[in-house]
């Protein structure tokens, strides 16, 4: 074999809310036929195989890696797999696909601000935050739902069924198209491009605008963000300032 490749990959995955795991993940060294070698090995000792029993084995939490597809002009990440197997787990299989993440104009409210029972709160929490935990790995590659599962992720404490069907409808949404990914162009071309926008007292609850950009290198791109700002702006015209002096940040950085 010309070079080796290692089967374990250690990755050391950290969140913002709670937890740092640590993830192993198994690939498959890519070999050649024509220098592929088999060797037999015996049992020097003679020693019997163990069995391992079930409290033996550690725990090690494992998620969907993120695989490449490569052709001459670019590459292409996908993680349809995952997004298949959370359609799946939602029970959307034979659901319509939508073409937007959110409804249009839609605004949504923790429970402090409810001023009608008829949206009562969601009893499975920790169903909804498996849910939205899963929808922000899926941000890794999928940026247009970025700003959907940044509005879903403030209700983790306190879902409502409002919050619910809102991330049931993003899904529906990627059951548009599963295999949608992000494009690593591998044309020459250096030039830095940087898109900002900025939603103007956007959360009800703060009265915060949420700044959203992207920055190409190239054709591909390579950093994305969708996030409340920092401080109340009293017109749009500041809003759109701070969103212009984080991406400037984010250039500079």
């Amino acid at each position: 074999m010309d070079k080796d490749v290692p089967l374990f990959n250690h990755q050391h995955i950290t969140t913002d809310s709670q937890s740092v795991e640590d993830v192993i993940t198994i690939q498959e060294p890519a070999v050649n036929d024509d220098t592929l070698e088999f060797t037999e090995t015996k049992n020097p000792n003679n020693v019997e195989d163990v069995e391992l029993e079930d409290n033996m084995v550690p725990n090690i939490p494992v998620v969907a890696p993120i695989s490449t597809r490569h052709s001459e002009v670019s590459s292409n990440p996908p993680v349809w797999k995952y997004a298949l197997e959370l359609i799946f787990e939602a029970g959307l299989a034979g659901a319509q696909p939508v073409f937007t993440p959110l409804e249009c104009n839609i605004k949504l409210t923790s429970v402090t601000y409810n001023t009608s029972s008829d949206d009562p709160i969601f009893l499975d929490i920790s169903r909804y935050q498996r849910m939205i935990g899963k929808l922000l790995y899926l941000t890794n590659t999928r940026p247009d739902i970025a700003f959907a599962v940044q509005n879903l992720s403030q209700f983790m404490q306190q879902p409502k069924h409002s919050h619910w069907n809102a991330a049931l409808r993003v899904i529906k949404y990627i059951k548009g198209s599963p295999g949608l990914g992000l494009l690593m162009s591998s044309r020459k071309d250096t030039k830095l491009t940087g898109f900002r926008d900025a939603d103007w007292a956007a959360c009800l609850s703060t009265r915060r605008s949420v700044t959203g950009y992207l920055l190409k290198f190239g054709d591909s791109l390579i950093s994305w963000k969708s996030k409340k700002q920092n401080t109340v702006s009293r017109s749009s015209a500041e809003a759109e300032y701070r969103s212009l002096a984080i991406l400037t940040a984010k250039v500079v950085w």
